[in-house]
């Protein structure tokens, strides 16, 4: 059964860079918010291995939705990729401080996104 992925992306072309890279490998689910992310996580059923979120979403930013999942005990422990504008060192350290296990510069390239992804589900990979 291959991995479940949950993509939180609002701009439409980034989320089908992202769909289309992924979905020959592994199971896509889309949300366009972390609201919606949010309650796609709590659904019954298989939860996502991995989330990607732009730092930037709606309603719940990508930022709050991991520190959310984080300390969620039905989600804890589910791995994440954050999607920023900017490579700042306060997002760096952000990601470190918050266990994301890779940060992707706008705009990357597909194999630069396929490297995070499988990188993030090898239980084995240490945060940046």
């Amino acid at each position: 059964m291959p991995a479940r992925v949950l993509i939180v992306e609002d701009e439409p072309s980034l989320l089908k860079l992202i769909r289309d890279t992924l979905r020959r490998e592994y199971e896509v689910v889309e949300s366009p918010n972390g609201q919606d992310a949010l309650a796609k996580m709590g659904e019954r059923g298989r939860k996502p291995d991995l989330v990607i979120a732009d730092a930037g979403v709606p309603l719940v930013n990508g930022w709050d939705l991991v520190r959310r999942i984080n300390t969620d005990p039905a989600t804890r422990g589910t791995p994440a990729i954050v999607i920023v504008e900017h490579d700042r060192f306060g997002a760096r350290v952000m990601a470190k401080v918050m266990g994301v296990k890779a940060l992707l510069k706008k705009p990357f390239r597909p194999n630069q996104l396929l490297d995070a992804v499988r990188g993030a589900l090898r239980s084995d990979n240490p945060p940046p």
